[in-house]
């Protein structure tokens, strides 16, 4: 017994220097005074230092007896691999899912072009399927998302808010059909819920291209790897990190909980920051903030037109679902 709680001990206490090692990071602390930016020493003990491929040791690492629990919607409920670029998820998650066994079920997306907002008709004579099939970018799923029968995915649009069906819910997939996906929610408020996954057109807030490219596809991506940003606000017992090239992070100090009282309007679509915050947190907006509602929370991103920043359509979505219209005092959290 004595063995027993020393153990306990030894462990709250490892528990406890993590809990600060990570607080003193956010809170910029870690290393002497800096100029917002620092060099993180992580610990030894923390390291994977003995590999022959980076991908398989990470994912040997975070998903311990891979091929034993591919078909255990628990084994992936609290574990991820989080990584700094789409394109490095894109690789970690189709070496995981070549390990699953079965076959593979792969959907590929449909496309339309808007081209209202621009003149340039010669440009548009030169576009090609292929060339669209290899446009990605933030928000946006891939042209193809290959699956199996117990992949964890994703969701990248607001579907319903009541099922728990949220940007950012992640699920298992238990059934694939040719226009459908069923999928059990391993996340949020709903665990366990049995859910169905439409396609649907989509476009980017922001588009990167000289046009408003419409995707139509499963609003979905795999999820055994996600980016960091992504994995704001998941619960996860077991990360790995994979970081095949140096990042840096500027340590900023934005306020905690943003509040201030909004009137909603049906015929408003976004909601502008007030003045007080864009000198709190100029020049570095966070990409996403959370809305608190009744007990819920609801991720919202930032964008930013002209040198203003706004609350983004995720905000309509959740106004448009909760049915508020009446002025309210609005909870986000940084």
């Amino acid at each position: 017994m004595r063995l027993h709680s020393n153990l306990e001990s030894v462990d709250e206490q490892e528990t406890a220097t993590f809990a600060k090692w990570i607080l003193d990071i956010g809170d910029g602390i870690i290393d002497d005074e800096n100029d917002g930016y620092a060099t993180i020493q992580v610990p030894a003990h923390q390291l994977i230092t003995q590999y022959d491929d980076p991908i398989s040791a990470i994912v040997k690492s975070t998903f311990p007896d891979l091929d034993q629990h591919h078909n255990n919607p628990e084994f992936f409920k609290s574990k991820a691999i989080l990584a700094s670029t789409n394109e490095t998820v894109e690789q970690i998650n189709h070496y995981v899912l070549s390990f699953i066994p079965g076959d593979h079920m792969e959907y590929l997306s449909s496309y339309s072009v808007d081209k209202s907002e621009t003149n340039e008709d010669l440009y548009f004579q030169s576009i090609t399927t292929e060339f669209l099939n290899s446009l990605n970018t933030s928000g946006l799923p891939t042209h193809s998302i290959k699956l199996k029968i117990g992949s964890p995915i994703m969701l990248l649009r607001n579907l319903d808010q009541n099922q728990g069906l949220c940007n950012g819910t992640r699920l298992v997939v238990t059934k694939m059909a040719k226009h459908v996906i069923a999928a059990e929610i391993i996340s949020g408020k709903n665990i366990g819920l049995a859910v169905y996954i439409p396609r649907m057109s989509m476009s980017p807030s922001q588009s990167p291209w000289p046009f408003k490219l419409l995707r139509r596809q499963f609003p979905i991506m795999l999820s055994h790897a996600m980016t960091i940003n992504k994995s704001q606000g998941q619960s996860l017992s077991m990360v790995g990190l994979y970081l095949p090239k140096p990042i840096r992070y500027p340590i900023v100090r934005p306020p905690a909980i943003i509040q201030f009282r909004a009137a909603f309007h049906n015929d408003k679509t976004f909601i502008e920051i007030p003045p007080f915050y864009h000198e709190q947190w100029a020049p570095n907006y966070p990409q996403e903030v959370r809305f608190k509602y009744n007990g819920a929370t609801y991720p919202i991103r930032v964008q930013q037109h002209r040198g203003r920043y706004f609350f983004a359509d995720e905000l309509a979505d959740v106004r448009a679902d909760l049915k508020i219209y009446e002025s309210i005092i609005i909870n986000l959290f940084a």
